[in-house]
């Protein structure tokens, strides 16, 4: 009759293995979560700069940001884009 014990170590290997991949794939997981969290709070903090008062001054007296802006506009009126002077 086969003993318990004989399997023991093919067990103990199988549990080992599936431990450590389900360690590498957590650790993959919480990389990818945390790098979505920062692009979500640089985007969060580019949206409030954008909306205050002195960006908006500024970007109106840039060239850069008009053109930036007109591509904008593109999207929701096609051939608008002007090209900077």
């Amino acid at each position: 009759m086969v003993s318990l014990l004989e399997y023991l170590p093919v067990i103990t290997s199988g549990l080992l293995v599936m431990a450590l991949l389900t360690l590498f794939m957590s650790k993959k997981n919480l990389r990818i979560q945390s790098e979505y969290q920062i692009y979500a709070r640089m985007m969060e903090a580019r949206v409030k700069l954008e909306t205050t008062e002195a960006f908006t001054k500024t970007a109106a007296e840039s060239p850069h940001f008009g053109y930036y802006f007109s591509i904008l506009l593109a999207i929701i009126l096609p051939h608008s884009v002007q090209e900077p002077s």
